[in-house]
This record gives C-alpha cells, sequence and structure tokens, in this order.
C-alpha cells in the first residue's frame, strides 16, 4: 500500500487536476489611543509600517504617529489650542497635517521624523490643511479663501506656500496627491461647460493664482 503526498500550504491542498488557490493571511494590530477616548482615526502609512492620524481627547483632537507595533507618539501640537491632526507620512518619517490656531484658522504643519513640527507657508488664505507629502518633503493641501468656509483654493508647500493655478476659476479647488516628481492631483469647481468638479493634474512647474505666503 503506498500513500500518496499531499502537499499542504496554509490549510490548502494539493491535489491532481485541481488549480491552487492561495489565501491570504493577515496580522492585525490595534493602535494604541493615547486620547483614552475610544475614538482614533488613521489617515495615512508608509512603507515601514508607521502609520499617522489623531485621536479624539475630552478638548479636541492630537495629532498622533503610529509604529509598526501600534505605539503611539503625540505631535506637537503647534498652535496650542488641543486641536491637530496627521494626514499623511513619507517614508523618510516625515509627517503633515495642521493645528488649530488662536484665531479660529488652521494652520498647515510639517512634523520631522523626530517630531519637530514647522508649521508651513499656505499661499495666502484664512487656513490650510496639507494633506499629501512626497519623498522629498513636498506636500499640497488646500487652504481656506473666505470667511464662509466654502472657498478653496490649492497649494504646494516646500518651506513656502506657492497657490496652484485654479482652470475652473470659481475659487473652489483642492490638491489631495503629490508624486516624488512634484506632480499633484486634485479637482476644481467648474462653471463651464459643466456646472461641476473636474479632476486635475498640476505638474511640476506651479502657476501661482494669488499672494504667495
Amino acid at each position: 500500500m503506498s500513500i500518496r503526498p499531499i502537499a499542504l500550504c496554509f490549510g490548502l491542498a494539493l491535489t491532481p487536476g485541481f488549480a491552487v488557490t492561495a489565501r491570504a493571511t493577515y496580522n492585525v494590530t490595534v493602535l494604541a489611543d493615547p486620547g483614552g477616548s475610544g475614538d482614533s482615526e488613521v489617515y495615512g502609512i508608509n512603507a515601514s509600517g508607521e502609520s499617522v492620524g489623531y485621536s479624539y481627547t475630552s478638548g479636541g483632537q492630537d495629532a498622533v504617529l503610529w509604529s509598526a507595533t501600534g505605539a503611539a507618539t503625540v505631535l506637537a501640537d503647534v498652535g496650542l489650542q488641543g486641536n491637530s491632526r496627521a494626514q499623511a507620512i513619507n517614508d523618510s518619517g516625515q509627517t503633515v497635517g495642521s493645528s488649530r490656531t488662536a484665531g479660529g484658522g488652521e494652520d498647515p504643519v510639517l512634523w520631522s521624523s523626530s517630531g519637530a513640527a514647522t508649521v508651513l507657508g499656505k499661499g495666502g488664505g484664512l487656513g490650510a490643511i496639507a494633506v499629501a507629502i512626497n519623498g522629498k518633503g513636498e506636500s499640497v493641501g488646500y487652504v481656506q479663501t473666505n470667511t464662509q468656509g466654502n472657498g478653496f483654493d490649492s497649494f504646494l508647500s516646500n518651506g513656502a506656500g506657492t497657490l496652484l493655478h485654479d482652470p475652473g476659476h470659481q475659487g473652489s479647488a483642492q490638491a489631495i496627491a503629490i508624486n516624488g516628481s512634484g506632480q499633484s492631483a486634485g479637482y476644481v469647481y467648474t462653471a463651464a461647460p459643466v456646472d461641476g468638479f473636474e479632476a486635475v493634474l498640476w505638474g511640476a512647474k506651479w502657476v501661482c493664482d494669488g499672494p504667495s505666503a
């Protein structure tokens, strides 16, 4: 009597005449909640497994960096209003987001891999949020341009802030991603020929529609 060998991989059998279907397994890590309110959100992750977001507190929210093992580090709140959030992180550990100011607006912020915070230029405007960063440390986001809170311009920041061209000319544009070549993508509101939003790619040569920071 002979026994036919059967190869097993993660519980899957190899038998003649049958295709092998891969079935992945995952490890799940619950990230630490430094705010202690049971309400944290993650918005970005890098190749090392570091992730960023924010944790709600009794007074607002704290920007947070989580290690690949789930340990949390609360990032510096440059606005000192107890209200900051992190939106994206690159592979060098640089993080961008925003921090509430005493005047009620928001400043775009870059946190270094060591946690040091720098307020970024926002190209003018009332308040701004940086939402994406590339490997060079260039970031993009959007800046509020009126007190009603419904007007936005896209901006690029590599320390100083530059407003990006708004092809819709309606004062409503948001950049939400940037690659290593300095190209950004987002959307703008248009009135003609169609009343709605159009997807936009901004090249590495930025066109300014407004004042610089």
